[in-house]
């Protein structure tokens, strides 16, 4: 018998335990215990084994990475576009103070701006971005990490299989970003903007696997390669990366946060996402981070604790839903 989803010290929306919705989609909400390392909750033992909880820790540790590259790198580049550290008279600053060339700002350097960007990414990922760790004894993080590795099962218990069942509704999330594993049955639709159409990331990473085996001269339909005589399934080399609307915050806007839901069909899909959420006791500080406020978004969350930015999405997420629902 498995607990179910229950709140914990962190947020009030931070939980851990098991769910399951009667519509095809169960999961287990697990989340690190930042003191100790290990994973919550104490059940998680019973879903994959003694064994596999220390492979989980550290799966969840390398997803996480991945997803921090990739929100410096899009921070970095966003800032670099907007012209977050650079100042009126055209020289980088940072915190007001500007960065005069020998020439008195004329025929600034952009590379002087490029590294204030990179820098303010780095220190906004090591600093906001919530990997389970514990970062500094002056910022009230709480034990318990605010990014869930969510453990998902997804089927279609209807009797009609002939079109895949959507199970998980259109949303998007309360993160910097969301990183999926790729599985080895395709269910993850991503919204595509530009054509208006739903997107399946994992069809095209099966695509991706058998073109690179078919331009080697290997069999396409091999699903798997040998490292060091282990089997290793070909969705195990990708993963999607979804932006969520902290991401969107931080790039002011150039990165939409991306809407995404999951469809079942009569096979089972099994996922694991890690959702990289704020730490919450950390607070926003856009200058520090981000270089100039000169949004009108960027002034309303600058200095926000990034628990109560998150509360306030999740709010409001909550009253869209419900409408959605009248």
């Amino acid at each position: 018998e498995l607990s179910p989803m229950a709140s914990i010290e962190a947020s009030p929306y931070a939980k851990i335990g098991f769910a399951n919705y009667n519509n095809g989609l169960k999961f287990m909400e697990t989340r690190i215990n930042r003191p100790t390392g290990t994973m919550l909750p104490s059940e998680l033992v019973t879903v994959v084994g003694r064994d596999a909880v220390d492979d989980l820790r550290l799966a969840f540790k390398t997803i996480a990475d991945v997803g921090k590259d990739v929100v410096r790198i899009a921070t970095s580049a966003s800032t670099l576009v907007n012209r977050g550290f650079v100042s009126d008279n055209e020289a980088p600053s940072i915190s007001g103070v500007s960065f005069l060339t020998d020439e008195g700002g004329e025929g600034v350097d952009d590379g002087s701006a490029a590294i204030l960007a990179s820098q303010g990414a780095s220190k906004l990922v090591r600093e906001l971005v919530d990997d389970g760790e514990p970062l500094d004894a002056n910022i009230v993080d709480g034990n318990i990490s605010m990014s869930p590795h969510r453990l998902c099962y997804y089927s279609d218990p209807s009797e009609n299989h002939q079109v895949p069942r959507e199970v998980f509704g259109a949303h998007t999330d309360s993160s910097f970003v969301t990183v999926v594993p790729v599985a080895e049955v395709s269910g993850l639709e991503v919204f595509d903007e530009t054509v208006r159409q739903w997107y399946r990331p994992e069809l095209s990473a099966r695509k991706h696997w058998q073109e690179e085996r078919r331009t080697a001269g290997k069999d396409a339909d091999c699903l798997y390669e040998s490292v060091d005589n282990i089997k290793i399934p070909w969705y195990a080399r990708y993963v999607v990366v979804i932006p969520g609307e902290f991401l969107q915050i931080v790039s002011r806007n150039e990165i939409a946060a991306g809407v995404h839901r999951v469809v079942a069909s009569q096979t089972a899909r099994l996922s694991a996402p890690v959702l990289l959420r704020g730490r919450p006791g950390a607070r926003l500080n856009v200058r520090r981070y981000l270089g100039s406020i000169n949004s009108d978004l960027l002034n309303e969350v600058d200095g926000m604790h990034m628990e109560d930015l998150h509360n306030e999405m999740q709010d409001m997420q909550n009253v869209l839903q419900k409408a959605k629902n009248q």
